[in-house]
């Protein structure tokens, strides 16, 4: 940011107008150096947002008459309507992933985990060589954590085991807390990357302890392996096939 007339009213957010460039020194010698641009006149316009710049509206020889109040007007309203529709779009972006997403440990939830599967059973229909695989984790003696410890460090331990989830399946795989201390891992899988590896590497993780200082009850991970379309061909049968 801060490059070329874009840059330029990005970075200061300050509006740049000018009808005639050949009257204005900066930049008649920038339209000088940029030949290609054939740069006559400038109306470029921040996008802004409270003190944050979102964006900017540009025109370059445009047939707007930059020498009227009634042609900036019109751009500044322009970019007031811009910067509300931005910020509704990110708002409505943030509102989606907050739905989507467990707010104890970060993982998607259950909801989205039934969008995917739904989504990756169509695609199945159509394309038999898709296949994929659901990893069901549970976690052994967490009420005696939540009893012993309080919700809040139960609510640490689950946190942790998301985090160590993502980062022992990386970006590729989507995690998801199921509920209660059930957690759920969906893959692609492949001959080249069969299901097993999956459970391998987390069966391998480092055991999640939380940052109380002090021992806690040791949460021993169980992990059960499904698989479409070997366990189900819907959502409700491969969960059943492996929920216990």
């Amino acid at each position: 940011m801060g490059e070329g007339v874009a840059g330029w009213v990005a970075s200061t957010g300050n509006p740049l107008v000018i009808p005639d460039v050949s009257l204005d020194i900066q930049w008649s010698a920038f339209s000088r150096a940029h030949p290609e641009l054939k740069i006559r006149s400038i109306a470029c316009i921040p996008i802004r947002s409270g003190e944050k710049t979102l964006g900017v509206i540009q025109l370059l020889n445009t047939k707007l008459d930059l020498e009227s109040e009634y042609s900036i007007s019109f751009l500044r309203i322009l970019c007031d309507y811009a910067a509300i529709a931005i910020q509704n779009a990110r708002s409505v972006k943030l509102i989606h992933e907050l739905t989507i997403t467990d707010d104890c440990t970060g993982l998607f939830n259950a909801r989205h985990l039934y969008a995917l599967l739904d989504e990756q059973i169509e695609l199945a229909a159509t394309r038999p060589e898709t296949r994929f695989s659901l990893l069901f984790v549970d976690l052994d003696h967490f009420k005696e954590v939540n009893d012993t410890h309080g919700h809040l460090i139960g609510s640490r331990l689950l946190a942790e085991v998301g985090g160590l989830m993502r980062r022992t399946l990386g970006p590729a795989n989507s995690c998801f807390r199921y509920g209660g201390d059930e957690f759920v891992a969906c893959s692609q899988t492949s001959k080249s990357r069969p299901p097993s590896t999956h459970s391998e590497a987390l069966g391998a993780a480092p055991q999640a302890a939380s940052s109380r200082p002090g021992p806690l009850p040791r949460s021993r991970r169980q992990l059960r392996p499904g698989h479409l379309p070997e366990d189900g061909a819907s959502v409700p049968a491969i969960i059943r096939a492996r929920t216990p």
